[in-house]
């Protein structure tokens, strides 16, 4: 796109209600938050800071999902699949794909369900080893309505920029709350179950829309698929990808994910006081507690679970309790004068 034509669309999405910064409502999009790490092996958990797998009845397949450094250029990182072991054969029923989730009260000025409602442009950078036809979908989740659309992946190992144009959508609203409001997601494989609907329309859901149109499928040994550059905005034409620093962007992923770590007892430690109750008739000394308090560096989108926590010290944590701002862990001991610790913790708050 010529910078003129650039500019052109610019204007016409601010007028039609996009803004100048933080027109982009996918959070990471250019895949350089990693707070869990930079490879895994999920196909149905987050990998990259706001990018999540799901798949149905795969019962052979197997990938790795890395941070990559192959990008095209502008960019650092992209999200990277590569296949491990085969599907020998995709049966109607299974399917793999990667999600992203959009709290809803960020698109509140969308209009959603209204004859005032927004267009969307949906823009990515995308390569894989397998050409064809790829389903992607957005979903409204609040009225169950979808919008089934596919690109073309035309040369192999190639990076290529992809456009789409989502018309504003009149049959689903929108709540105004901390769930799911719309859901992106980009199909690598799928069975026939989930193919045959038609594609370029708002639709009450359906199986066959999840993946309407799809073709291709990433299933076999050596396979791959490179996604970054992933841009959603107010507006029938797609503009320049919206960079911005790193710390704006971990700060946005932050709300929803926060993986604590520290250097163990020298690092915000817990002491176990003296017992506060005499001790039992058996010699033994009774329970003594400690507290840790960890400040969340953003309000959370909720009070967070803590699926995996290390401490640091002779014993288990007992319990936490946690609300948007902070987490208290409370750690329970028969040994007075001693030191705990939790040296990581998984905190999280995902839609």
């Amino acid at each position: 796109m010529s910078k003129a034509a650039e500019l052109a669309a610019l204007i016409a999405n601010v007028n039609n209600g996009s803004s100048l910064a933080n027109k982009n409502f996918i959070i990471n999009g250019n895949m350089s938050v990693a707070q869990r790490g930079t490879s895994f092996t999920t196909t149905s958990a987050y990998t990259l800071d706001r990018w999540t797998f799901q798949t149905d009845l795969l019962d052979q397949y197997a990938h790795t999902v890395t941070q990559s450094t192959d990008t095209p250029e502008g960019f650092a990182s992209s999200l990277k699949i590569e296949v491990t072991t085969s599907e020998t054969s995709v049966e109607t029923t299974e399917d793999l794909a990667v999600s992203h989730k959009i709290e809803a009260q960020n698109l509140q000025h969308l209009q959603a369900g209204t004859s005032s409602a927004k267009s969307l442009a949906l823009s990515f950078y995308v390569k894989s080893s397998v050409t064809g036809v790829y389903a992607v979908h957005l979903q409204a989740l609040d009225d169950n309505k979808i919008f089934p659309t596919t690109y073309t992946i035309n040369s192999a190992n190639t990076w290529e920029y992809k456009t789409i144009t989502i018309p504003p959508c009149t049959i689903a609203t929108i709540d105004n709350d901390t769930g799911v409001g719309l859901r992106l997601t980009f199909i690598t494989i799928s069975g026939s179950t989930y193919t045959g609907g038609s594609t370029g329309s708002w639709q009450s859901y359906a199986s066959n829309l999840f993946a309407a149109g799809h073709q291709a499928n990433v299933s076999s040994d050596g396979d791959t698929w490179l996604i970054t550059g992933v841009q959603l905005e107010v507006g029938e034409k797609a503009t320049e990808f919206e960079h911005e620093p790193y710390e704006a962007t971990l700060k946005k992923c932050l709300r929803y994910h926060y993986q604590y770590t520290t250097s163990g007892l020298s690092d915000n430690p817990a002491y176990i006081n003296s017992p506060y109750s005499p001790a039992s008739h058996d010699g033994s000394l009774p329970n003594s507690s400690g507290y840790i308090t960890v400040q969340h560096p953003v309000p959370m989108r909720a009070a967070p679970s803590h699926p995996a926590t290390t401490v640091v010290g002779s014993n288990s944590l007992n319990r936490d309790t946690s609300t948007i701002y902070h987490t208290v862990y409370q750690f329970s001991s028969t040994t007075s004068d001693e030191a705990q610790s939790i040296s990581a913790a998984t905190i999280t708050a995902e839609l």
